[in-house]
């Protein structure tokens, strides 16, 4: 069963998805990017996919679209827990070169840290 699970941990926002990232599942996950973007405090905003078993065309778009609408709002963005799927995915569209992606939400988080704050 597909599942969208969202809570703040610190300064940032975690979108944790499980089941097949599709339509459905891409129209929660548009909500809840909102959401965490209109957060006054928010540093960033890290996509969970390690439950995910796949994802078509909407989910590689939704993706795409929440990287921008960070960035829009100068928020920090991170993929993490992707599966062998969703790595081979990313790879083969080219998103592994755009999207920022890290294998753990800590390891994030250390990256945001280093980061000087926009």
């Amino acid at each position: 069963m597909e599942e969208i699970l969202s809570e703040r941990s610190g300064n940032c926002f975690v979108i944790r998805l499980s089941g097949i990232l599709d339509r459905r599942l891409s129209t929660l996950m548009r909500e809840e990017v909102a959401r965490a973007s209109l957060t006054d405090d928010a540093r960033g905003i890290l996509i969970n996919l390690a439950d995910v078993q796949r994802m078509d065309s909407m989910g590689i778009g939704m993706l795409v679209s929440a990287f921008r609408s960070s960035q829009s709002r100068s928020l920090d963005f991170a993929v993490v827990g992707l599966t062998d799927r969703s790595s081979e995915i990313l790879r083969i569209t080219g998103l592994d070169k755009v999207l920022p992606i890290y294998v753990t939400e800590d390891e994030a988080r250390e990256a945001f840290e280093k980061k000087p704050s926009p």
